[in-house]
């Protein structure tokens, strides 16, 4: 840092100030004198060195930090200032004959890197894990620190950061853990970085001292009974330890986490110990390892561990066979039975059935029944809540300490059972405008299981009603004949009902029974339909317009006859049929041209034309498709 160069006018505040005096030595020398000062504090620096050039001149201040410089010819001479500790100052000056210049010349001080007051520090092999050492700015200026290492047995630095004024110390704390530190000698560093700087390094030492490990051996398991047995261990080392005892589980290497019970041993002089551990289960395997603790809180298991096994003598059982007496479909239940020939050692805790319509060996993990009861001999069950139309399979078992006992045997029946069936009988008492009526039915078979639930659906629209329709139930048991009476309906459309019958094993249905419309008759060799009175009388127009705006039934395709239609429902015996004529001349469709119109004269028997502003009656009819003749039973 002596050889970097600062500009006086960059890092110091330099005061110039020039005065013109006149001197009594010769006129022809000038002179350069002025002081030395820290820029920071202001104080005159003691030892400073300034170096004039041209002429190699030299000045070393004193404790007033001044300089001076006689006898100068006229002309530029620049002035170098060196202090140690200090950047290099720089000066230019023009010296003229017979006057002296002044100049107060400021330096900074260089800032150095923080210090610590010891290089090393030792915990040695005692007990001792906390040691410190101090830091120190030794500068003018604050500055900023930090401490790193890299040793896991150095647990902390504190602090480890932060800022340092002048002259002020700060105290480092450094705690090691012993635990972690190897045997014999251990040196680690750490590095006091001052913050753009440069770093310190101060070794840490210490001494790990070798202790013995707790050790614990499993020695064995003696006096085994179907439910506890006996567990011995032994402290294999002489280091002092707090607690000792066993684990044990179902699955290896068990810890004190895993462990089913936590058993402790007393301390005693002795270093074999026993304990008893009891509620073992019949069937099961279990591993058991030695375990003591030492002062610190470190547990320590045996390298080895005893596997034992609890034996056990199974029960027997076996299922006895369903006849078709025992299946009782109209409650969906079955009876079933077994028989216990041997309860086992220890006994059975649980008997019962298994069954299952889709596992033709059912477990437990199917459908189950348990059976109250203990000892040896027979026990019944019923299963309920049978799904109809399966095969059912049952096993009777025993619930043992080490699992399940199924019979050997495995027993099936079937829950298929007979359909009921119903017929649909012809309506009765139907009224003259279809208002009402009593519609018939009848039960001929009941079914297995019985039916619950019989009655009519009914519909106007759909020409095969379900329950989804209109329903109609009926309080009927049995078999024969059931009726019930709609009344209200629809006198505008045709109605299609059909007795019902529901059983678990469905809805079942008669056939389709229709109640037509009484405003108008099917003629089903001509394909239409004819209203069963006169849609009105007047000139062909009104009666044409009156007949397509007619919605008799639902239906608005109504119109006029053709001639040939008009001519075949006029007959004598259609007439009586369909009913209602009271007039003797009809209008047509048919058109003669030139505002005629076709018409049938009932009274002479013969068609021809009228102009169309004639009085005639009309009567309404329409073309049936073949799907609706169909429907109605015609075709």
């Amino acid at each position: 840092m002596k050889n970097l160069v600062i500009l006086v006018s960059l890092v110091l505040s330099t005061m110039l100030c020039s005065c013109v005096e006149e001197i009594d030595s010769p006129l022809t020398t000038g002179v350069i004198s002025g002081t030395i000062s820290d820029s920071h504090t202001g104080a005159p620096i003691l030892g400073a060195e300034a170096t004039l050039t041209p002429g190699g001149y030299s000045f070393v201040t004193g404790s007033n930090g001044s300089f001076e410089f006689r006898g100068l010819k006229p002309g530029v001479y620049n002035m170098i200032v060196d202090k140690k500790g200090y950047a290099q100052g720089y000066m230019q000056y023009e010296v003229t004959a017979g006057y002296t210049l002044q100049s107060h010349i400021q330096i900074e001080r260089i800032p150095d890197i923080i210090i610590s007051n010891r290089d090393v520090i030792d915990f040695g092999n005692q007990s001792t894990s906390t040691l410190s050492f101090s830091i120190v700015n030794p500068n003018y200026q604050t500055l900023q620190w930090q401490i790193t290492h890299n040793c896991n047995w150095i647990k902390s630095v504190t602090p480890s950061s932060g800022y340092l004024n002048h002259n002020v110390t700060e105290t480092i704390v450094v705690v090691i853990d012993r635990d972690k530190l190897a045997e014999g000698s251990n040196q680690a560093v750490i590095v006091l970085h001052t913050v753009g700087k440069g770093a310190v390094e101060v070794t840490v030492k210490a001494t790990g001292v070798y202790e013995e490990a707790l050790s614990v051996s499993m020695v064995g398991v003696e006096d085994i009974t179907s439910s506890s047995a006996t567990l011995v261990g032994c402290i294999l080392s002489d280091v002092e330890y707090t607690r000792r005892g066993f684990v044990y589980s179902t699955s290896q290497n068990p810890t004190l986490g895993t462990t089913i019970k936590n058993v402790t041993a007393p301390i005693n002089s002795y270093d074999e110990y026993t304990c008893s551990i009891n509620n073992l289960k019949v069937g099961n395997v279990y591993y058991v390892r030695a375990y003591a603790e030492d002062r610190n809180g470190t547990v320590c298991y045996s390298n080895n561990q005893v596997e034992f096994s609890m034996g056990e003598s199974l029960g027997e059982v076996s299922m006895d066979n369903v006849s078709s007496y025992d299946v009782d479909l109209n409650n969906k239940k079955v009876l079933v039975s077994a028989y216990i020939s041997d309860e086992g050692d220890p006994a059975y805790s649980e008997r019962g059935f298994v069954y299952s319509t889709t596992n033709p060996t059912p477990t437990i993990s199917d459908k189950k029944k348990s059976v109250a009861g203990s000892g040896r001999g027979s026990y019944t069950a019923y299963l309920t809540d049978l799904q109809l139309g399966h095969v059912y399979y049952v096993r009777a078992y025993l619930k043992c300490n080490s699992g399940v006992v199924y019979s050997g045997n495995t027993v099936s029946f079937s829950t298929q059972g007979s359909d009921p069936r119903v017929t649909t009988l012809s309506a009765t008492d139907v009224s003259d405008i279809n208002e009402y009526a009593t519609l018939n039915g009848c039960v001929n078979a009941e079914g297995t299981p019985r039916y619950s639930e019989c009655g009519f659906v009914y519909s106007d629209s759909n020409s095969m009603p379900t329950v989804s329709n209109n329903r109609k139930t009926v309080s009927f048991s049995g078999t024969g004949n059931f009726s019930a009476k709609l009344s209200y309906l629809d006198s505008s459309r045709t109605l299609y009902y059909r007795a019902y019958i529901k059983s678990d094993n469905g809805v079942f249905y008669g056939d389709v029974v229709k109640i037509f419309n009484p405003y108008f008759v099917v003629i089903p060799e001509q394909g239409i339909a004819v209203q069963r009175n006169d849609i009105g009388s007047g000139d062909w127009n009104t009666v044409n317009k009156q007949c397509e705006n007619s919605t008799m039934g639902g239906y608005s395709d109504w119109r006029l006859p053709t001639i040939a239609e008009l001519t075949y429902i006029l007959d004598y015996t259609m007439q009586y049929k369909i009913g209602n004529f009271y007039d003797s001349q009809y209008w047509s469709k048919e058109s003669a041209g030139g505002g005629y119109y076709y018409y049938y004269d009932d009274m002479w028997g013969v068609e021809t034309a009228l102009y169309d502003d004639i009085y005639c009656s009309g009567r309404a009819v329409r073309t049936m498709s073949h799907g609706e003749l169909v429907n109605m039973g015609y075709r």
